[in-house]
């Protein structure tokens, strides 16, 4: 594929603070990065947010989650 890396990956969170329900956050996603260099690329991705209370709850969430799409400029060091 030349310059191009496709990949995947899987998050997980926790998110806390005053004015929110405190709660996990996870988001399976995938992309792509195109390497303008060597060490330089571009980042055009598309992940799943879904939030939940425990392990019990996840898969009752799941399918009220929301998309959410990143474009962005990587650098390797």
């Amino acid at each position: 594929m030349g310059n191009m890396r496709p990949f995947l990956g899987a998050t997980i969170g926790y998110i806390y603070g005053d004015s929110v329900k405190e709660s996990f956050i996870a988001r399976p996603e995938g992309g792509l990065k195109a390497f303008l260099s060597e060490s330089t690329c571009l980042i055009v991705a598309v992940g799943y947010d879904f939030i939940f209370e425990d392990a019990d709850e996840a898969n009752d969430t799941f399918d009220e989650g929301v998309f959410n799409y990143r474009l962005g400029l990587g650098y390797r060091f």
